[in-house]
């Protein structure tokens, strides 16, 4: 079986299936639920992101430097190379990880720690009356100007959070693909019944949240 660069991060479920974006391969949902995981290992911290230095890495331009303060993005270095670490925080403390590649040195341009439980990143006012879904943490972080937001690194949300969307409105704000289409179906259908309103949010062709200005950004998830 081939080797996943993602740790089979980006997952849509085909039935009782999933399946890896990323690598193309279909894996046991059960299975996938019931495996053992290791603890999730924080990279250290080599520097903090000051205003400056965010202006010169940003892989993701429109995200403004407060937003990253807030969440306390930081540098580190993993598989030879350096890396924007974005921490999946509960409770106060850092329990899960995304990493971006912010240079031309070897590994995959994103990282998550091979055996670790994925685990979802949320807004640090989740959940508020408007909640947006979005796939990756830059995107969630991105739509957290807007509500509370979810990052469900990925395509595939597993059921763990529905207490939390009863009488919500929810905006499904993911990548306007193909695969992203058909996830927004699945994850609309599942969470219909219980929160008091779902919307799935149509970007432009080819753009992700972060492409878009926030204020058409914004008018694209309430007024579209």
């Amino acid at each position: 079986m081939a080797e996943c660069p993602t740790n089979h991060a980006y997952k849509i479920k085909i039935g009782p299936l999933l399946y890896c974006v990323s690598c193309k391969q279909y894996f046991d949902g059960a299975q996938e639920e019931k495996k053992d995981y290791i603890p999730c290992v924080m990279p250290p911290r080599v520097y903090t992101i000051t205003e400056k230095v965010w202006e010169k890495i940003a892989p993701w331009p429109l995200i403004p430097y407060w937003l990253v303060k807030k969440y306390d993005w930081y540098i580190s270095f993993l598989k030879g190379s350096e890396y924007l670490i974005m921490p999946c925080i509960s409770a106060g403390t850092s329990i899960y990880f995304s990493a971006r590649k912010i240079d031309d040195g070897p590994g995959p341009k994103y990282y998550y720690q091979n055996g670790a439980k994925k685990e979802y990143w949320l807004s640090l006012d989740f959940p508020s009356k408007d909640i947006l879904i979005g796939e990756g943490v830059a995107d969630a972080i991105y739509l957290s100007q807007f509500g509370s937001s979810i990052a469900i690194l990925g395509s595939h949300y597993n059921g763990s959070l529905d207490s939390h969307f009863r009488d919500r409105n929810v905006y499904i704000v993911l990548d306007s693909d193909g695969a992203g289409i058909a996830a927004s179906l699945c994850i609309a259908a599942h969470i219909t019944p219980l929160a008091k309103q779902t919307k799935i949010v149509m970007l432009p062709t080819g753009l992700d949240p972060t492409d878009m200005p926030t204020k058409d950004l914004r008018e694209c998830i309430f007024n579209a």
